[in-house]
């Protein structure tokens, strides 16, 4: 457990104490390599996954993380996190998932156990931002994800290819060298674990880059055009994300919501019987990438980061079944 874990851990249950009047509850690393920690309130024994910030985008993943643990132990997992992004406690707690936030905020329940606590103000900190997390970061990571190839060439035709300065790119990977998520070896520079840098990268351009992305909110001209949208051929410089992208690529999921990533204005898409409406179902994103993909479909990370992004339920299995098989 690092120090910025025990301290999440420490203070989310002594605000607990504080704000119930319980006084038998304690919390201790745990011995298990698997496991981050133990936690007892009264005569019940828990173990605990802490993370730093659960969000929408986040959550399926950290459900997902929850299961596996339960498979090492016969004790009940409390999830518990530096915060989380509003109604996910909620949605947890649906599921039967127990969870804990710093300031106090939770939902714990077991026979014979029920703490809720809700309305707790969130804690501000002040931990900055980190390079590899921030807009250009973000940018960057992607251009790694899209092709492990990317990371282990130059300095200057990173740039080239990224737009990003020699000075902004040197600050992100020796970030990303000294977190261990790139390591640097005689035979070049390697993304350690792919599927982790993934998650991280999801959470964060879901949470960071991706609403300042936002362009317009249109929707179909009629429902018969809304029905046909597969029949629809993009303009050069547009590309199908999200779950319309994921259906386009294994018809798994019949889409509700459409994204469309484009780097031209979005009146081209009025061509082709597509109007403008606020809070309509398709939403228009920037491109922060250069170059037209396959298929007029964004790159994978993308359209996992956009199934992602939507929650519970199907999107999240879409994204699941990219990450077994195209990922």
């Amino acid at each position: 457990m690092t120090v910025k874990e025990r301290e999440i851990l420490t203070d989310t249950f002594d605000n607990i104490k504080r704000i119930t009047g319980l006084k038998d509850i304690s919390v201790k690393s745990s011995h298990s390599h698997n496991l981050d920690c133990e936690i007892k309130i009264r005569e019940h024994h828990f173990v605990g996954e802490i993370k730093p910030h659960v969000t929408t985008s986040s959550m399926f993943s950290a459900m997902q993380q929850i299961e596996r643990i339960r498979h090492d132990t016969q004790k009940p997992v409390i999830l518990v996190a530096e915060s989380f992004s509003e109604g996910v406690i909620e949605k947890l707690a649906s599921v039967g998932i127990n969870a804990a936030e710093r300031n106090g905020n939770c939902s714990i329940k077991v026979p014979g156990l029920y703490i809720r606590i809700k309305g707790e103000k969130k804690l501000k900190t002040s931990e900055p931002v980190r390079n590899a997390f921030s807009e250009a970061g973000l940018k960057l990571i992607f251009y790694f994800l899209r092709d492990e190839e990317n990371v282990r060439k130059p300095y200057r035709m990173i740039s080239q290819e990224t737009g990003l300065s020699l000075g902004t790119i040197s600050r992100i990977v020796d970030e990303l060298i000294n977190s261990r998520h790139i390591l640097k070896t005689k035979r070049g520079r390697f993304i350690k674990d792919r599927r982790e840098l993934l998650e991280l990268w999801q959470e964060n351009f879901n949470r960071v880059l991706k609403p300042k992305l936002l362009l317009k909110e249109m929707d179909f001209a009629d429902d018969d055009t809304r029905r046909n949208w597969q029949q629809i051929v993009l303009p050069e410089g547009m590309e199908w994300g999200g779950e319309s992208g994921a259906f386009i690529l294994n018809g798994y999921l019949t889409p509700e919501k459409f994204e469309i990533y484009s780097d031209i204005p979005t009146n081209h898409l009025m061509k082709h019987r597509i109007k403008y409406r606020e809070k309509g179902p398709i939403k228009v994103y920037r491109k922060f990438w250069p170059g037209e993909d396959p298929g007029g479909i964004v790159p994978m990370a993308l359209l996992y980061a956009d199934l992602m992004g939507a929650g519970m339920g199907r999107p999240a299995e879409a994204a699941q079944k990219l990450m077994e098989h195209e990922i």
